[in-house]
């Protein structure tokens, strides 16, 4: 049995994977204090699928940040599964730069 899944072919199938108990260690922080993956939300039917990645610590940096900056990229994403855009929430933390949210979207 391995310890990695088969890439999936789109974002649902992306959230069942983060979500089953079998990989949820992919999604462990580096401190082991919790989880990147946040949940989804939108429809695969409707192309508004997002998969949402955000750690307790980064929810935290972001509910006391006093600036958060926004980006959306449609070059630099994963191949596979498809996604469309990847949306970026930043702020700015001890002089760095410190993302605080990434959404993988279909659209």
């Amino acid at each position: 049995m391995s310890i990695y899944p088969r890439l999936p072919k789109d974002l649902s199938e992306l959230d069942s994977i983060l979500r089953s108990d079998k990989f949820k260690h992919l999604t462990l922080t580096k401190e082991g204090d919790g989880y990147l993956y946040a949940g989804c939300c939108g429809s695969a039917r409707t192309h508004s699928r997002c998969l949402i990645f955000q750690s307790p610590k980064m929810k935290e940096i972001m509910a006391t940040a006093t600036e958060i900056f926004a980006d959306a990229t449609w070059d630099g994403r994963p191949a596979c599964p498809a996604s469309s855009q990847v949306f970026s929430i930043t702020t700015v933390m001890n002089h760095q730069v410190s993302t605080t949210k990434r959404v993988s979207m279909l659209l």
